[in-house]
């Protein structure tokens, strides 16, 4: 039987209880999760670690939380190794970002952030996007790593927010854009379902406006000349993917028909040869 540290041992008792976390300081509970958040081990990281963080965190006071997403927008948390010099630092980062979704879910049920925070969260998740650059969603080793799913979770939330400016609203959009026409990597882990239910949520909830996301289809669907018909090949299938999703998501509703066309449009330019001729 595996032996863990002794707060891993105490978490995975509590998760039993019918009432977990009774008569205990949540903070200092917190304090001693937090080194775990981007653990190798993914029974440790998924299943016990991120679920008690999230539940001990609706105990936080309006200015534990505020405390608490101060230092998860720092360089020991989202922003912790961004230069990757420890192959699996990535962990840390994107399970920092399933807490910051769900601090702003909590928001969202309870008014817990004044709008300066959200719009703190919003421009961190600008600069987050910017810098990442570990895209894989599954490692055989650690399991989920997921950065770009992990992201649309927190965007999400964000695109649900009224307190979230539309400057970074476009600008969040964008670097979707940037991350999905990346020739690196293709995604195969349900990442365009993720990026398709954050849309969905902010159109939904009426933050995200029609334009906005008409604009966003169009920029997909137009991507720079590639060197490589392999080059063209991995980022047709991303782009190929999210619209195809968003579409269906879509088609039965007729206040999204301008998107539905502009869709249908990003599709067909996304078709054409766009291969540098050498």
């Amino acid at each position: 039987m595996t032996k863990y540290d002794d707060i891993i041992e105490y978490l995975i008792k509590e998760k039993e209880k019918s009432e977990p976390f009774l008569h205990v300081d949540y903070f200092a509970l917190v304090e001693k999760m937090l080194p775990y958040i981007g653990h190798p081990d993914p029974f440790v990281r998924d299943d016990i670690v991120c679920e008690s963080l999230a539940a001990v965190t609706n105990h936080l006071t309006s200015d534990e939380i505020k405390k608490l997403i101060k230092m998860y927008l720092s360089d020991d948390y989202l922003f912790y190794d961004i230069n990757n010099h420890d192959q699996y630092s990535v962990l840390k980062r994107t399970f920092t970002l399933l807490q910051l979704a769900y601090i702003l879910y909590l928001n969202q049920e309870k008014g817990v952030l004044n709008p300066s925070i959200v719009q703190d969260i919003g421009k961190a998740m600008v600069q987050y996007l910017e810098e990442e650059t570990v895209l894989d969603g599954y490692d055989d080793s650690v399991g989920w790593m997921h950065s770009v799913a992990h992201s649309a979770d927190v965007l999400g939330r964000l695109f649900q927010s009224k307190d979230l400016e539309k400057d970074v609203q476009e600008a969040l959009l964008d670097l979707l854009v940037f991350k999905i026409q990346q020739n690196q990597y293709v995604y195969i882990d349900g990442e365009e379902e993720r990026i398709v239910q954050a849309i969905l949520k902010g159109l939904k909830s009426g933050v995200l406006s029609n334009d906005l996301v008409e604009d966003f289809v169009s920029k997909l669907g137009r991507f720079e000349h590639q060197n490589t018909y392999r080059d063209y090949f991995k980022i047709h299938l991303n782009v190929k993917a999210l619209l195809g999703t968003l579409y269906f998501a879509l088609i039965n509703e007729k206040q999204y028909d301008d998107i539905l066309g502009s869709i249908e449009k990003a599709m067909h330019t996304s078709n054409k040869a766009v291969i540098k001729k050498s």
